[in-house]
């Protein structure tokens, strides 16, 4: 049934998320180009009326790429809530499913998307600067001096391993906070559901930067010299039980306590 409902998760999200990466590919490649403009007209010292149209062009296209990836994630979280809880949950708790199959086929979709909006965002940026600036003899020599050899044992040392587990057990754990508060601010709120998961969001970070701040400031303070992969395991362990207690939190809800419109 899970492989079902991701199936459905990811077919229902394809078709706009899908169509605003490829406008962000082409705003990638469109920028790219004006990018080049822009270079050449200020190589040759050409300050024209053209190349302020496309100056100012060029910021709306990074906006635009700005937009796309916070929209993105917006939208993502609002699908979490339209299919959960507005009148679509009714057909989505009907289903001969697990509570935690619901949550994780939305987390995993979340995930899945969230990855691609990432891909999508560093091939747009890249495609910029590979257009905007190649040929550009300035921009070769400066890259020609830059020395990108290193030692390989220096690359999975101990602080790099911790590093990599911190990225994906933040990104994992952001994604859940996103949906346990949507979750909670649905069932708290008879109305205005919306406003209130952005105050139970805001509420929740505010309590786990305190509590985070209170144990990384006491780690360092009990430590003659400062380890960062103590620091950021710390860091780890409190994203895990965040994570694990947001699933937790989210599925008792959606079993006991779910009261759709």
């Amino acid at each position: 049934m899970f492989a079902k409902l991701l199936k459905h998760e990811m077919k229902a999200t394809a078709g706009s998320i899908g169509l605003l990466s490829l406008a962000a590919l082409g705003m990638g490649i469109i920028g790219g180009i004006m990018m080049r403009y822009i270079v050449g007209a200020i190589g040759e010292q050409r300050f024209d009326s053209l190349s302020g149209i496309v100056a100012i062009f060029y910021v709306f296209i990074f906006f635009g790429l700005m937009a796309y990836a916070l929209g993105s994630e917006l939208f993502l979280g609002y699908q979490f809530y339209k299919r959960k809880f507005t009148d679509q949950g009714y057909l989505t708790f009907t289903l001969p499913a697990h509570s935690w199959q619901i949550f994780l086929s939305s987390l995993v979709n979340i995930l899945i998307w969230t990855l691609i909006i990432i891909v999508v965002m560093a091939v747009s940026i890249f495609s910029i600067l590979l257009i905007g600036f190649a040929g550009v003899p300035e921009i070769e020599e400066a890259l020609s001096q830059v020395n990108f050899s290193y030692e390989m044992e220096f690359l999975w040392d101990e602080f790099d391993i911790v590093m990599i587990i911190y990225g994906v057990v933040e990104f994992v754990t952001s994604a859940v906070i996103m949906m346990t508060c949507i979750t909670l601010g649905s069932v708290l709120a008879k109305k205005h559901k919306i406003m209130a998961s952005i105050g139970v969001y805001y509420l929740w970070s505010l309590i786990l930067g305190i509590i985070s701040t209170q144990l990384l400031g006491g780690a360092l303070l009990n430590s003659v010299e400062v380890d960062f992969s103590r620091v950021f395991l710390i860091e780890i362990a409190l994203s895990l039980a965040t994570a694990m207690g947001g699933f937790l939190l989210s599925t008792w809800i959606m079993d006991k306590k779910l009261n759709l419109p």
